[in-house]
């Protein structure tokens, strides 16, 4: 065998070894998993009873048992995929044949999944629930921000919040806007503002922060935040270059100027920049 076939037959040979191990791996977890948790999962546990449906969703986030070994598909063998299967189903016989009975849970609530804020009446914490353990989709997006807007509960209102600004980059600036301007509360509307993403001084975005500068309902606190949103936008774009600033302070008003001016000070004081 010359050293090129060697080569070969060790790296075979030690990805079968790391597979096998993850394999083995993920079969203890499961199997830990469903020990410390079955019990919870029905209350009668005397019937020995558990929900195959919730477990592989607090599992894998997944209905389908199977896609627990999505990540083994995609690089083992046939005949690896084969015998995984078959550990699987032996893992799974041994709580069956231990007295224990798979049934099925009800199916999602469209609704509930959907955000619907027709449910903010009667239930509130669940949709807070919804919004803090799940991405909301593009699709329920505008529900967040009705959420947001008319949630009883602060929790619920900043859950929302936090939901829009976790997609990606401008994804929900124009409903984090929309809150901003609309909520009466300090903390939703600063942490909505957060969010808001400025990749330009010349987008859309910064002109209506500049705007916001110019309105009198918007509090010093805020002005400050919005001021130093949008000299870290100029840093950024101009890649640490501040010949943006002189122009950026004839857009916003005298007090917001201070608030950039401040901040530049502060930052040369501590060396942060030269």
């Amino acid at each position: 065998m010359n050293k090129i076939q060697t080569i070969g037959a060790l790296a075979d040979k030690w990805r079968a070894k790391i597979l096998r191990a993850a394999v083995l791996a993920g079969l203890i977890y499961t199997g830990f998993f469903i020990y410390f948790t079955a019990s919870s999962i029905t209350p009668n546990t005397d019937n020995k009873t558990f929900n195959i449906t919730s477990l592989v969703e607090r599992i894998a986030g997944v209905k389908d048992y199977e896609m627990l070994t999505s990540t083994f598909r995609d690089y083992a063998s046939e005949e690896e995929i084969a015998t995984l299967e078959e550990k699987n189903r032996q893992h799974l016989q041994v709580f069956l044949e231990d007295g224990w009975t798979v049934v099925e849970s009800e199916p999602h609530d469209p609704a509930l999944m959907a955000l619907d804020p027709a449910l903010l009446a009667e239930r509130e914490t669940e949709l807070r629930q919804q919004l803090e353990t799940t991405r909301v989709s593009e699709e329920s997006i505008q529900n967040a921000a009705d959420i947001a807007l008319n949630a009883q509960e602060h929790r619920t209102r900043m859950a929302a919040i936090e939901s829009i600004g976790h997609r990606r980059y401008s994804e929900g600036g124009e409903y984090l806007m929309t809150i901003f301007e609309t909520s009466s509360d300090a903390s939703e509307r600063s942490k909505a503002l957060g969010f808001v993403y400025l990749d330009s001084l010349n987008s859309t975005e910064a002109d209506w922060a500049i705007g916001q500068l110019y309105n009198t309902q918007v509090t010093t606190d805020l002005s400050k935040q919005i001021a130093n949103k949008l000299l870290l936008a100029g840093m950024v774009e101009n890649n640490g270059d501040r010949s943006f600033i002189p122009s950026l302070m004839e857009r916003i008003p005298e007090q917001s100027q201070l608030a950039i001016e401040e901040l530049l000070a502060y930052t040369r004081d501590r060396n942060l920049i030269d």
